[in-house]
């Protein structure tokens, strides 16, 4: 068994890397469950690039645990596929990607399965979030719990091919809440801006806020700004 210390030292191995290229495969990949309090942090790196795949790769699950993802903003983050992917379910955990600049080539940030149990994902004071090919932030499978909580704010940039910000191919949001708020800018070249697809149940939806400053100051698609189809 690992102290505190010892653990917490190992859960910090990427940060402040120089640079983390992989040619084959993913920039950074995190390729077992995270679990029982794990603490990760990925922040203040020079340039991740994901040669073949993401840039930044959570391959399994996160339960219970936090991941930091902040401050890699110089070259920034990078994939062939997404900038950012989290493919497995994240359950009672806290996720912040803050203060990034971030880019793929499919999605520029992707959850691809569900978000539940008390989690609280935070999109925050990035840079930019650019899907190239696709979604700027796709989330992909069922948003659930009544603490569970998605925030997407202050980003300068969010832009996607096909949707700034899409909740789609299963993102049903039950008892949860979605704040998408204090934007400057939110762009899909070819359809919706925002877009909403799947059922909300007893949901919680805020688009800007009580005040001006609340609001995201330009929403604009090839087709709609804000689609709900819900």
């Amino acid at each position: 068994d690992r102290t505190p210390d010892e653990a917490g030292q190992i859960l910090r191995l990427f940060e402040q890397l120089v640079e983390a290229i992989e040619i084959g495969g993913d920039g950074i990949e995190f390729e077992g469950a995270i679990s029982g309090g794990a603490f990760v942090e990925v922040s203040d790196n020079h340039d991740i690039i994901g040669g073949a795949q993401n840039g930044i790769n959570f391959e399994d699950t996160v339960t219970s645990s936090t991941v930091l993802i902040s401050g890699n903003n110089n070259a920034g983050i990078t994939g062939v596929l997404d900038g950012i992917h989290f493919a497995g379910v994240v359950d009672d955990s806290d996720i912040l990607i803050d203060d990034n600049d971030v880019l793929g080539d499919d999605e520029g940030v992707e959850f691809a399965a569900a978000v539940q149990n008390g989690s609280t994902v935070t999109i925050s004071n990035n840079v930019r979030i650019h899907g190239v090919g696709d979604d700027g932030i796709l989330f992909g499978g069922a948003i659930s719990g009544a603490t569970t909580t998605i925030g997407i704010t202050g980003n300068t940039l969010i832009r996607g091919d096909s949707r700034g910000i899409a909740f789609e191919n299963g993102a049903t949001i039950t008892d949860a809440s979605v704040t998408i708020a204090d934007n400057a800018e939110i762009r899909a070249d070819t359809i919706d801006a925002i877009l909403f697809n799947d059922t909300l149940t007893n949901a919680i939806v805020l688009i800007g806020g009580a005040t001006d400053a609340d609001g995201n100051d330009l929403v604009i698609g090839g087709e709609d700004g804000i689609d709900v189809e819900a």
